[in-house]
């Protein structure tokens, strides 16, 4: 065998011996994980900024039990402001159901180490609830009742004795899916949160102009001179 032949198998066998030290590095690292994890909720998870690293289900279970009070909830819609909580929108924070989500996160893989990759996109998540949809749709039609308004068409009408145009009304309405979804985000918070939406303009059917149009051609015809024989 060359000397050029022995060195190439020198530097393979090096190769060799680096991989196999890393694969075993992780290997090791990785059954680490796998017995330090065991029953506990990965590291940097939290739920609605509150952390649950390192607990078990029961241990998470009374640190989120510590803060169960309904949340406050400020909203703004339009020129309207309401201050109603989560149980006036028939809203329960699930527990059992957060905790089982928060324990999930990390464990979509038989790799410990690649779960504890995924918790800066994974790990900051909200509470679930159990909602009753009925409280709170009746909730979201009272608020598109209070605050929606039909539009106002254009009119011709006397005043001071006098045929004028008078102007058209816009219309509001509230958008009552968005709102829901808007709620039921701000639900998932930790803290009491304030909900702002901008109601929709709903156009009138007869605008000004189209009044005016009418008026000028009523007066235009009331102008002419008829003469009869």
């Amino acid at each position: 065998m060359t000397k050029t032949s022995h060195e190439h198998l020198s530097i393979l066998g090096l190769i060799g011996s680096v991989m196999f030290g890393l694969v075993l590095a992780v290997v090791t690292v990785n059954m680490a994980l796998t017995a330090l994890l065991s029953g506990t909720i990965f590291p940097n998870v939290e739920v609605a900024g509150r952390s649950l690293a390192w607990k078990t289900r029961p241990q998470a279970m009374r640190s989120l039990e510590a803060i169960d009070t309904p949340r406050r909830l400020h909203l703004a819609i339009g020129d309207k402001e309401i201050t109603t909580t989560s149980t006036d929108l028939g809203a329960k924070r699930d527990l059992n159901t957060t905790i089982e989500a928060a324990y999930g996160v990390g464990r979509q893989t038989p790799w410990p180490i690649l779960g504890v990759l995924s918790i800066k996109k994974d790990g900051n998540l909200g509470y679930s609830y159990q909602v009753d949809t009925a409280k709170l749709s009746l909730f979201a039609n009272k608020i598109v009742a209070d605050v929606g308004k039909a539009p106002i068409d254009a009119q011709i009408s006397f005043v001071n004795g006098e045929l004028v145009a008078v102007p058209d009304q816009d219309g509001l309405t509230v958008d009552q899916s968005l709102l829901g979804d808007m709620l039921q985000k701000a639900l998932t918070r930790d803290k009491d949160q304030s909900v702002s939406l901008v109601p929709s303009k709903v156009p009138a059917t007869i605008s000004l102009a189209e009044a005016q149009s009418t008026l000028q051609s009523a007066k235009d015809l009331a102008s002419k001179s008829i003469t009869l024989r």
